[in-house]
């Protein structure tokens, strides 16, 4: 009988999962979350550069560093100083995506950019994770889950980090997608084939993501993936 109970269970959660109605009120709502959002960075960099005279400006000044140094990469020197070689960045991967654009007029946007492009990335993931979970089964609860979304955004400085113009924004967005890809390993036992990749990415944009990737290889080993630890 429990058998029989886990069964209908099981079934009616996915009918939930595809049933078209739900499906079309879930992507209204998140769509309208990435709206609030993109309105909220516009708003402020309206903000920015109605105090500036134009002229936009980071809410440090560690961005800069960067910008420095991704301009002596393009010129051969690993440091901020020409001739002066030092490690002056906290993300080793970050001062080469930078410098991809050094030396054009995008090159001082580029953190800016790179920096929205992953909040967005990241409230994608973070979607997609709540949906995997099958948190909600009706509208109500899809609007709840929207919310909360927003909310985490605006309250946890998701929106307020992109300002910064360092490397945190890609970071968060790695780490979601490590947490998420490992839920689907676990949930699934099959592993997501972009995993491996944001577990060496991790680290690489913020040594603090060693912890997160230490531990996402300790949960693969575990469940007998020596293969790809190794």
């Amino acid at each position: 009988m429990s058998e029989l109970h886990m069964n209908l269970s099981q079934g009616e959660l996915s009918t939930i999962a595809v049933n078209p109605r739900l499906s079309r009120i879930s992507m209204v709502a998140f769509l309208l979350v990435l709206m609030v959002t993109a309105a909220i960075l516009l708003g402020l960099i309206i903000s920015i550069l109605r105090l500036n005279n134009g002229n936009f400006i980071y809410s440090m000044d560690d961005p800069y560093i960067g910008l420095a140094f991704s301009d002596q990469l393009r010129h051969g020197n690993y440091g901020m100083i020409a001739g002066v070689h030092a490690a002056p960045d906290s993300s080793i991967l970050y001062p080469f995506l930078l410098a991809t654009a050094s030396g054009t007029p995008l090159h001082p946007y580029l953190p800016l950019i790179l920096n929205i492009l992953a909040l967005f990335a990241t409230l994608v993931i973070i979607w997609r994770l709540f949906t995997h979970l099958r948190l909600v089964e009706d509208t109500f609860g899809i609007v709840v889950q929207a919310s909360a979304l927003l909310m985490l955004a605006l309250c946890s400085n998701m929106i307020g980090v992109v300002f910064t113009g360092l490397e945190h924004s890609l970071h968060i967005a790695a780490v979601a997608a490590t947490v998420y890809g490992i839920a689907l390993f676990l949930d699934k036992g099959k592993m997501p084939v972009w995993l491996p990749a944001v577990i060496v990415l991790a680290p690489l944009l913020r040594y603090e993501g060693l912890a997160l990737s230490f531990a996402a290889l300790l949960v693969l080993a575990l469940r007998g993936r020596w293969h790809t630890v190794a």
